[in-house]
């Protein structure tokens, strides 16, 4: 089973503390209330040189000019809106590279005090606006109606997103995507759960003024909570956690960067009907988004290229492209090739040993390449097996393979469907199975979850092996893993479940096997290595040597720890409703 997620690497202390106090001096109202907070304070605490977030100041600004250039054709194209603008030190800090700068915030002094410091070089350029995040697209239309003349980059950074009431989390998450709108992005800042003892120590404490005493605090260790007694609370999140809970509320989230103290999120705003009254709903729906389509033509891209399948025939065996479990001792006596084959068919029978299909199951396989798994089924269970994958050429693989095993009955191959839209009956099936496939989903692994959801009966199994990477991982050095399968992201253990979990299933079960993720790539490195002049004969050396780095990146990521692999077990609940 899954331990609790991302525990802070700076807790050395229980899961709560309270510290026994004398009473405080209040800056904050028992509800929370910042109305006693003054602008200048707050500025002088968080901004100054040398302050404990200055850094994070700077680097926000740099990443979020990057992504404007990124994703929205530069900054100078685009219009600025942050939702909970503060001092006004982050928009004032890049104003100058925006073509509009907007900030909404419901503090009237600390609107006053941004107005105040804006220069005479950017002030036609800048506006703030008293209002609520809730009612941020009304506001927008109303206060800056030539918003629309380009992109429009949303801002909540600093922890702003983690300060909203929970009641209002939902309306205000859907207006910031809407009013990026589809050619915009959302970026997110959140402050970092890895470094909440560190605050803890070095910000909170120090600045007893500010937030209170610590005297008198709670401190949540394990969920990186602090409430003084003074009523001030503030949340830190993981990377992780922040991507789960972005995902939670519908976002569509496309890059996840810790910096410092810091996390910063970047999303894809959302294509709405502008003339229809703005609706709150979080379902997600049977439609694709642009993202869903580019990870269908990397999958399709990726298994039709020749050279790719000479590699999973002469390397991987020809029958399985899934990882192998390399548990049983008795593959030490093997030769390489067969070792490889062995292990397919044990990573099978495990998988299947978790979820025991009974006689005459119906079973979905998603992702089923070359149908080892199907045929498994079929032959040794006696149950109805439906392949879903998106590579004509493995699809063409797995019906000359079911035709020489006489099972054409038993496992039925249509033509080349996504993981995302199957088209097969509303909850008919008893099983969804898939062998490391859904890290293709890369970062809208629930929308294929969704799909397995629709098409499982209730109480159904969701079972699956997949590579996920280490929470703790930092992107670049996963580079060199995701191109050998041409990705741009990777899952978690944590992300996959609260991915499964938007979709409507439970966590039955997670078994890390990372061990037999690095045996088997020291395997095929052995056997690329011996096949080499065949391979190259039939491919180019220039493969043969990308291959071989390939390998050798996702062998090393496992041994260090950054990668990582096992088995799922989910139960669709009886609550879960369809698409």
């Amino acid at each position: 089973m899954i331990s609790p997620a991302n525990r802070s690497r700076d807790n050395s202390l229980s899961y709560k503390t309270q510290f026994s106090s004398s009473k405080p001096t209040l800056t904050f109202s028992k509800l929370g209330d910042w109305s006693t907070m003054t602008a200048a304070r707050w500025h002088d605490a968080m901004y100054v040189k040398n302050g404990y977030f200055a850094e994070l100041w700077s680097e926000t600004i740099k990443y979020t000019l990057n992504k404007a250039q990124m994703y929205c054709n530069g900054a100078h194209m685009c219009t600025n809106v942050e939702v909970g603008s503060g001092t006004g030190d982050v928009i004032l800090g890049m104003a100058d590279k925006f073509r509009l700068s907007i900030g909404l915030d419901i503090n009237t002094e600390f609107l006053q005090f941004s107005e105040k410091r804006v220069t005479d070089d950017i002030k036609d350029r800048v506006k703030f606006i008293h209002g609520s995040a809730t009612e941020l697209i009304d506001i927008m239309k109303e206060e800056v109606p030539e918003l629309r003349s380009g992109p429009v980059i949303v801002t909540c950074v600093n922890n702003t997103i983690g300060i909203f009431p929970d009641e209002i989390k939902a309306a205000t998450y859907r207006q910031m995507q809407e009013l990026a709108g589809e050619n915009g992005i959302v970026i997110i800042g959140f402050w970092n759960g890895n470094k909440f003892g560190d605050a803890l120590q070095h910000f909170y404490a120090r600045n007893p003024k500010l937030c209170g005493s610590m005297e008198g605090a709670i401190i949540d260790w394990e969920n990186h909570t602090l409430i003084t007694s003074g009523g001030y609370r503030t949340h830190w999140s993981t990377p992780e956690e922040a991507r789960s809970v972005l995902l939670r509320y519908g976002f569509d989230v496309i890059d996840v960067t810790e910096i410092g103290r810091g996390v910063l999120c970047t999303c894809r705003g959302k294509s709405v009907d502008t003339s229809a009254p703005s609706t709150i709903d979080l379902s997600i729906g049977k439609s694709f988004s642009p993202n869903q389509k580019e990870v269908e033509d990397a999958v399709t891209s990726f298994y039709q290229n020749a050279f790719q399948q000479e590699f999973y025939k002469e390397v991987w065996g020809g029958q399985d492209q899934h990882i192998g479990l390399y548990t049983d001792p008795s593959l030490k006596c093997l030769r390489t090739s067969k070792r490889i084959s062995k292990a397919g068919c044990l990573a099978t029978e495990k998988l299947l040993s978790k979820v025991c299909p009974f006689d005459g199951a119906r079973i979905a396989d998603f992702g089923s390449g070359y149908g080892s798994t199907a045929r498994h089924l079929a032959s040794n269970y006696n149950c109805s097996v439906t392949c879903i994958e998106l590579s004509q050429y493995s699809n063409e693989i797995n019906r000359k393979l079911c035709m020489q095993a006489g099972l054409e009955s038993k496992i039925e191959i249509g033509s080349e469907k996504s993981f995302f839209k199957t088209d097969l009956n509303e909850s008919f099936f008893d099983f969804v199975i898939s062998q490391d496939a859904f890290c293709h989903a890369e970062d809208v692994a629930f929308r294929a979850f969704e799909e397995a959801a629709r098409v499982l009966k209730p109480n159904g199994i969701l079972a699956f092996t997949n590579t996920v990477v280490d929470p703790q991982v930092r992107h670049e050095e996963m580079e060199g893993v995701l191109e050998r399968l041409k990705l741009c992201v990777m899952d978690s253990p944590d992300s996959l479940v609260a991915a499964a979990d938007l979709a409507g299933f439970e966590l039955v079960e997670f078994e890390d096997s990372t061990d037999s993720l690095v045996q088997h790539f020291c395997s095929l490195i052995e056997v690329l290595r011996e096949k080499s002049d065949i391979l190259a004969g039939k491919t180019s050396k220039e493969y043969v040597m990308s291959i071989l780095k390939g390998l050798e990146n996702w062998r090393d990521a496992g041994i260090n720890g950054s990668l990582r692999w096992g088995f799922f077990v989910f139960s669709k609940s009886m609550e879960t409703k369809s698409a």
